[in-house]
């Protein structure tokens, strides 16, 4: 036999013995069933209406803010409270409806002076609410009695004039504690406005003036009840409670909110801590959902007013930290009979309570973090002169610090950020002191914060 004859009958053979199917076995290998996909999701039901609502914390007149206001009075701007809240205006007159809470009295005929502790504010502050397109203001909380009976009648007068309806609060506990139903873009929204929360001049009196004082959840259930009963398709919880300056919620708060979304409760908004806490979805044990807005903070006021970026520690500026809560509220069906709606989003546009320090007195207000560095964005491309780019470039670092500190805490799930978030929060670890303009101030030790601070000298 050949050489090349041998050789491809060795090549033959080994063909063969390794089973490779080309050679002469007949063996096929085992068919593999691919499994079956998932089932795609069922298709939304299409949209019939949608509203926004939007939700921001504390307003509280401190001294220092009330003589901000005063020293940017004219004749037409309420007083000066316009210029406070000129920033934030125009995105919430953006949404539907608004909802602040109100941490103080405004009783102008009935007022017993005003102290650290012991607040009082002009009808401007309500004229300048009204103007910067609030609806919706709380008035159950632990400082609605600071004028005593008398200025907590006089505010409710003050707040229908203006057409607010005051949450939590009327003229007998029957009527403090209904849920207040609005309809808004053809959807059925119920709040109810609580306190767990009250100081000295607190007198529950049923026939009298009063504000909705809960001692446990059972407390709030015949609200919510009513709610139902009333058709309300949204139901929001407003509450008034918690551990002042966690930005965690405590135990207690925790099984409330997980017996009021199990009640129907579709979000819980919390008040009192003067700093943010976490947004979250919750499923309760039952298999039920809803959100829990734990903290929103301040909003207006003067709080951590000695705090300097770059110097003070990350976690002393918390009081300044803000944001204006979004509720996307969808409401969807093909025909009347399916129609469902809920709370479908969440979102923060975050804020920050700036210090303008050019002023005398020093003008404090709320500004949106993003608007801050589209605007300081713009201010570099076409500065000429290269000493105020790097005053600009701190101004920027303040912004962008304190957004991280907001995502931190509130959740990045949940937090608006800049169009180039990557450049905006390259490195949060990133903690070199940087000052700012407002380091021109010498840092002020903090003092202990246990309770509200009153108005800075």
């Amino acid at each position: 036999m050949s050489f090349i004859a041998l050789l491809m009958l060795f090549s033959l053979d080994a063909q063969s013995d390794s089973g490779d199917p080309t050679g002469d076995s007949n063996e096929q290998p085992a068919s593999i069933t691919e499994p079956e996909p998932p089932p795609p999701p069922p298709e939304p039901e299409p949209i019939r209406s949608q509203a926004r609502i939007a939700l921001v914390g504390d307003v509280i007149p401190h001294g220092a803010v009330k003589a901000a206001a005063r020293t940017a009075a004219t004749p037409d701007n309420h007083g000066g409270w316009d210029v406070l809240l000129a920033d934030i205006a125009p995105h919430i007159r953006a949404h539907d409806l608004a909802f602040a809470n109100l941490e103080t009295p405004v009783a102008p005929t009935t007022n017993k002076g005003a102290r650290p502790f012991v607040f009082n504010a002009p009808p401007g502050l309500l004229d300048a609410l009204k103007w910067a397109g609030f609806d919706l203001l709380s008035f159950a909380n632990n400082h609605v009695y600071d004028q005593h009976i008398a200025g907590f009648k006089e505010t409710l007068e003050e707040l229908k004039k203006r057409g607010f309806t005051p949450l939590g609060a009327g003229q007998t506990c029957e009527e403090a504690k209904a849920p207040h139903i609005v309809e808004t873009k053809g959807i059925s929204v119920a709040i109810i406005g609580s306190s767990r929360i009250y100081n000295e001049y607190f007198k529950p009196v049923e026939n009298e003036h009063c504000s909705n004082r809960v001692f446990s959840v059972d407390d709030l259930l015949p609200s919510v009840e009513k709610a139902q009963n009333e058709g309300a398709e949204i139901i929001l919880v407003s509450m008034h409670h918690g551990s002042e300056y966690k930005i965690t919620p405590n135990s207690t708060e925790i099984k409330i909110v997980h017996a009021l979304i199990d009640a129907g409760v579709d979000v819980f908004i919390g008040h009192h801590a003067h700093v943010l806490q976490p947004i979250e979805q919750i499923t309760t044990d039952k298999g039920n959902t809803g959100h829990a807005v734990w903290s929103l903070g301040n909003f207006l006021t003067n709080q951590s007013a000695w705090y300097v970026h770059g110097q003070s520690k990350a976690k002393d500026g918390y009081p300044r930290d803000s944001g204006i809560v979004t509720l996307n509220v969808i409401q969807r069906g093909l025909t009347e009979a399916s129609v469902s709606t809920a709370v479908e989003t969440i979102e923060m546009e975050p804020v920050w309570v700036k210090y303008d320090r050019t002023k005398r007195p020093v003008r404090m207000h709320p500004v949106l973090i993003r608007e801050a560095v589209k605007e300081i964005d713009k201010a570099i491309s076409v500065e000429l002169d290269p000493k105020a780019v790097p005053l600009l470039k701190k101004r920027r670092k303040l912004y962008t610090d304190r957004l991280v500190q907001i995502q931190k805490v509130v959740g990045k799930d949940f937090v608006l950020v800049p169009e180039e978030p990557k450049s905006i929060i390259a490195n949060p670890a990133d903690t070199t002191p940087t000052p700012t303009p407002d380091a021109t101030v010498p840092p002020v030790q903090a003092p202990a914060q246990t309770t509200e601070p009153g108005p800075t000298p």
